[in-house]
């Protein structure tokens, strides 16, 4: 085990996730540098999800080790400890997981509330920074209802960064926008790196966006990382499991099903 460079603040090492009967992650090990995008690609099944869940406390690991901002969440202990952690990081839900009875304004002012000792009104100032950092300050008193579901994710963003943590989590940004709103949504996630100074690790389907905001990219395959680079190391990887995934071939490496072998151990497990 060993404590990141000063550099990294996220590690992740010999990340294991297993079940009964299935192993999810075999092994994972990457760490993402400060104010950088880190994006993490895959198939469905590839892990990318188990990964998220593990690194933010949503599922218990099985074996490894985690270090968030120098503090190895899985050696903490007491949950007063590991919410000090938590307050460094940001997650924005693919849903955006906004509360439905509450309004925009008092989603993004929720962490605060629960977190933070301030005053009402310095909350109020902030949550209007907030939703002008992300262009919604004319959606704060509306619910989420109200608003599409593009205003809806950079909602989810203002209150991931409610806490100014240094780094923030984002899960399937893109998913079921339009190619105009997932360009809004890319150029935000840029700010927050380029202009906040925060690292944005970033899980993702959308190759174009991917290719568009990542500083690297990490390709999972089988709960393991089959390759890592910069976005044009990517693009030119010779890796046919990369290759096929990128280019979005039907056959290849990756099956399009179980073989049947697996297909019946499957269903007699279930």
């Amino acid at each position: 085990m060993t404590k990141p460079a000063d550099d990294t603040i996220l590690k992740v090492e010999n990340l294991v996730k297993a079940y009964p009967t299935k192993k999810v992650l075999c092994g994972v090990d990457f760490h993402a540098k400060r104010g950088e995008v880190l994006v993490l690609m895959g198939g469905s099944g590839a892990g990318k999800s188990t990964i998220f869940k593990c690194i933010i406390g949503a599922t218990p690991i099985t074996a490894g080790n985690v270090w968030i901002d120098g503090v190895d969440i899985t050696q903490i202990k007491d949950e007063r400890t590991y919410n000090e952690v938590r307050k460094k990081y940001g997650v924005a839900f693919q849903n955006g997981a906004l509360f439905a009875s509450m309004s925009i304004g008092d989603n993004v002012a929720l962490p605060m509330r629960h977190h933070t000792q301030l005053d009402e009104n310095t909350i109020k100032v902030l949550v209007k920074m907030k939703l002008e950092q992300v262009g919604l300050r004319d959606a704060e008193d509306l619910l989420p209802s109200e608003i599409s579901g593009g205003m809806q994710k950079r909602a989810a963003f203002a209150r991931a960064v409610a806490l100014d943590p240094s780094i923030v989590f984002f899960d399937e940004p893109s998913a079921g926008l339009d190619p105009i709103v997932i360009s809004v949504i890319d150029e935000l996630i840029l700010d927050f790196s380029r202009k906040m100074g925060l690292t944005c690790v970033v899980i993702t389907h959308e190759l174009n966006s991917a290719f568009r905001i990542a500083d690297r990219i990490i390709m999972l395959h089988q709960g393991m990382i089959i390759r890592e680079g910069t976005r044009e190391e990517i693009q030119n990887s010779s890796d046919p499991l990369v290759q096929q995934f990128i280019n979005g071939r039907p056959d290849g490496p990756i099956p399009r099903t179980l073989s049947r072998t697996d297909y019946i151990t499957d269903i007699l497990e279930a």
